[in-house]
């Protein structure tokens, strides 16, 4: 469940576009100024006494779905629990919260296997078929205000200084959502406002130690159990992936990896991150030999253009699966290939 604060973290430090701002649906024609307000009385209501409603879905679209999932128990989501929640509110309308942008973030993940258009159906299909008509239409104007927020936030002119950067990030927040942006946003906020507010009391030179840990522990002392909890998740998931990169850097062996890891995180989180290792070793193995394979083929001047493509084509298709290839051309275009 971090990656929506993660999301957040990583725009007003950098404002780099993320993982997935280069493949994420488009929008409806939705404008900012059109945000519905927090009660949200036009996102639909289904009143929990009443049946689900299901429109019934043309042949052609029931069989797209199936292939679409029939993909998706391939993709890097595969064996996963979905992240996030859709739920109802006391009147029977859709509660709009973090965890629903945590299920959004869990299929934009997806993004560079899937198709915008893809995501966003494979998005729809559940949504339709769990809580019926009424509520995933309301669920999809959410998301895609969602992207319009994203897309926005990439093309925006920010200030350098962060505080500031999160003052604009909040305004483009309520510009697409009202008032709903603080029940969407308002977990993140708060975390990125502690963020700020611990770097400057880390940073204040005028500071003695003494100051510095009181002032730390007083800011702790106002955050609430969620609060922190959010925060602890942040921050562990940033952790691991700093201590791989650390064991990447050190050649550290395998079983040294699992004995630090297990003395931190506990031993079934010590499996899965190695699990991860192997997974990504084989993973960066092939990337490595197909790359080596493919600047071959491209220096072979004895080639055609079209027995050049073939040849590439046929490469790709011997060492990955479908889904994979997907992938593999996202780097080619993007130049993300070993010795690209």
């Amino acid at each position: 469940g971090a990656a929506l604060v993660a999301l957040g973290l990583f725009w007003w430090t950098t404002h780099q576009p993320s993982r997935t701002a280069d493949a994420t649906a488009s929008p409806s024609p939705v404008e900012p100024g059109n945000a519905p307000a927090a009660t949200t009385p036009q996102l639909g209501r289904a009143e929990s006494a009443k049946p689900i409603v299901v429109t019934p879905q043309s042949e052609a679209d029931d069989a797209q779905l199936a292939a679409l999932r029939e993909r998706l128990h391939h993709s890097s989501l595969r064996g996963s629990d979905v992240d996030g929640d859709v739920a109802l509110d006391g009147n029977g309308q859709l509660r709009l919260d973090a965890e629903l942008l945590r299920r959004f973030d869990y299929y934009l993940s997806l993004s560079g296997e899937f198709s915008p258009a893809e995501i966003r159906r494979l998005l729809e299909g559940d949504l339709r078929e769990q809580h019926g008509n009424a509520i995933a239409d309301a669920a999809l104007d959410t998301f895609d205000r969602y992207i319009g927020l994203r897309q926005a936030l990439e093309n925006s002119s920010l200030p350098d200084d962060p505080a500031a950067r999160l003052a604009a990030l909040r305004e483009l927040q309520h510009a697409w959502f009202g008032d709903a942006a603080d029940s969407l946003f308002g977990e993140e906020n708060s975390l990125l406002a502690d963020t700020l507010a611990r770097r400057a009391i880390e940073t204040n030179p005028d500071l003695s130690e003494a100051q510095r840990t009181r002032q730390l522990a007083e800011l702790e002392q106002q955050r609430s159990p969620s609060e922190r909890a959010s925060r602890d998740e942040a921050n562990a998931a940033r952790l691991a992936e700093e201590q791989t990169e650390q064991f990447d850097q050190l050649d550290m062996d395998a079983a040294t990896r699992h004995e630090e890891r297990a003395a931190l995180w506990g031993e079934d989180a010590a499996d899965r991150l190695a699990a991860l290792d192997q997974q990504r070793a084989d993973w960066d193995r092939r990337l490595g030999d197909y790359a080596s394979a493919r600047q071959r083929i491209l220096d072979d001047t004895s080639l055609s253009p079209d027995a050049r493509q073939q040849a590439l084509t046929r490469l790709r298709e011997s060492g990955f699966d479908a889904n994979e290839q997907l992938r593999v051309e996202a780097l080619e275009r993007t130049g993300g290939l070993p010795g690209g």
